[in-house]
């Protein structure tokens, strides 16, 4: 789908479309800013590229979109992992990771990202969108928020990690 807009201080025009698994190394350039930014550690390009491919796979759990401009340049690009539920009577997705680069954030990318997967998955038959967001930013909140998200009231993400993460490779 192509999509353009103009941002305040630049014109830009951006391409919002599904990601490959032929896309992991392009998403890593993303990823790492991204996990820098949320001070996310233990980033490892060969890693997450090895876990992305197969994760993009049909049937491999993730789907993504990737926002580039008109060089094919990466400017940002969202991440959703599906899962079933019997208590929303069907597959849903969760919102992995959501991302666009500063020089473009304001502009509108972020929420073309956002409307794109989920029209995507809307088509796939997702009946659930969810997300985690620190508590912490606002501006994340606030984004959400004017999307209709809703903090889910009564209820809290506890996790356990099962096993360690492996090792950064060298």
């Amino acid at each position: 789908m192509k999509i353009g807009a103009v941002h305040p201080a630049n014109d830009w025009s951006a391409a919002v479309r599904p990601a490959h698994p032929a896309d992991a190394l392009g998403l890593c350039s993303l990823m790492r800013e991204y996990w820098d930014r949320e001070d996310i550690p233990n980033f490892d390009t060969v890693r997450i590229a090895n876990l992305l491919r197969p994760a993009l796979e049909p049937g491999g759990g993730a789907l993504a979109w990737l926002a580039e401009d008109t060089a094919g340049q990466p400017l940002g690009y969202l991440i959703a992992v599906t899962q079933f539920s019997l208590e929303y009577g069907g597959m849903t997705a969760e919102i992995d990771e959501l991302y666009v680069r500063r020089p473009v954030r304001g502009s509108g990318l972020g929420s073309m990202l956002l409307n794109t997967a989920e029209a995507a998955l809307r088509e796939r038959g997702i009946c659930c969108l969810q997300l985690q967001l620190a508590t912490n930013n606002l501006v994340a909140r606030e984004f959400y928020r004017r999307h209709a998200f809703a903090r889910r009231a009564g209820h809290e993400l506890w996790d356990k990690r099962l096993t360690p993460p492996p090792a950064p490779e060298r």
